[in-house]
């Protein structure tokens, strides 16, 4: 039997790809080499608890009307006092922390931050321990000798494939045995009353910081609050990280943003600009993280190969 894990992220491609491979197990089969009834598919999605509330609904909908309510959701648990990753828990739409609940300490995101520190560029603590160590461990609770993964990575983001996909027995099905672009997928769901109602800006973590300066922008202009979270967290854990265990008073506290900019600086960017996204964003731009987080993102190959 050869298990292939799905990686459902809460975009429109990851979905599309998902609903893809369940209606097409014969050219799955045939890529691998293997029979149909030698597949078995598990579809996964893991919340950092800042997803915005729309992406958690359309994902709902997604399971629903598309895969057969086959979607485990997970989220992380994170494992304090002892050099272990995160490890998962499963929860459902319903059960599933949302982005307004991240005071509380158990929520994956703030959890994550406690321990690891303030995620950016330079310390993607939230993607390692949420996507991929949450999903791991869950996967390895099954499947200790290993698993397929698909990821929702379409032709027109070739660049984004691993060298390393081989080795770490990643699949990219749009764009090896159904390629499409962006486009595809865009006029697929429109086709459905239930499809994803954000703008792309908004993303599904809203303030994420792979995210570019514009599309930021965009959202402080229609939901300020997003970024409530990140000034919280930079005021309580700004000093937590491995780069303080030596107590140098001279070590630069963490920020979230590009260019070490705070929120605070990222607010003072903003209330400078227009508050009409469409002045300075171009919607179809797929600049940093636009409508999803991947979880198996080109850097952490060489890292990660215990998904093998």
């Amino acid at each position: 039997m050869i298990t292939i894990n799905i990686s459902v992220s809460g975009g429109r491609t990851s979905a599309y790809m998902a609903w893809w491979m369940l209606n097409n197990k014969p050219q799955v089969a045939d890529h691998l080499g293997c029979t149909v009834t030698d597949l078995d598919y598990q579809f996964t999605f893991a919340n950092t608890g800042m997803e915005h509330e729309d992406t958690l609904r359309f994902l709902d909908c997604v399971d629903r009307h598309l895969l057969e309510n086959r979607v485990v959701w997970l989220e992380g648990v994170v494992q304090y006092g002892e050099r272990k990753s995160t490890q998962h828990r499963i929860v459902t739409y319903e059960t599933a922390f949302r982005n307004d609940q991240w005071r509380d300490p158990l929520h994956p995101f703030h959890a994550v931050i406690k321990k690891y520190g303030v995620s950016n560029l330079t310390w993607k603590c939230c993607t390692r321990e949420m996507k991929l160590h949450a999903m791991n461990s869950y996967r390895k609770s099954l499947h200790p000798d290993g698993y397929y993964t698909a990821i929702g990575i379409r032709a027109d983001e070739a660049r984004r494939v691993s060298k390393n996909a081989d080795a770490g027995k990643i699949l990219y099905p749009l764009v090896d045995l159904h390629p499409c672009d962006k486009e595809d997928v865009l006029d697929w769901f429109g086709e459905f009353d239930w499809d994803l109602a954000i703008p792309e800006w908004q993303g599904n973590c809203t303030m994420c910081f792979q995210k570019s300066l514009p599309k930021l922008n965009a959202v402080y202009n229609e939901t300020p609050e997003a970024f409530e979270f990140t000034a919280y967290m930079e005021k309580e854990y700004g000093r937590t990280g491995y780069e303080f265990k030596d107590g140098n008073p001279d070590q630069k506290e963490r920020v979230f943003f590009r260019e070490h900019r705070s929120t605070e600086d990222m607010i003072a960017i903003f209330k400078q600009n227009p508050s009409d996204p469409e002045r300075f964003i171009n919607v179809l731009d797929d600049a940093g993280c636009s409508e999803s987080c991947e979880m198996y993102q080109t850097e952490f190959f060489p890292l990660e190969r215990a998904v093998i």
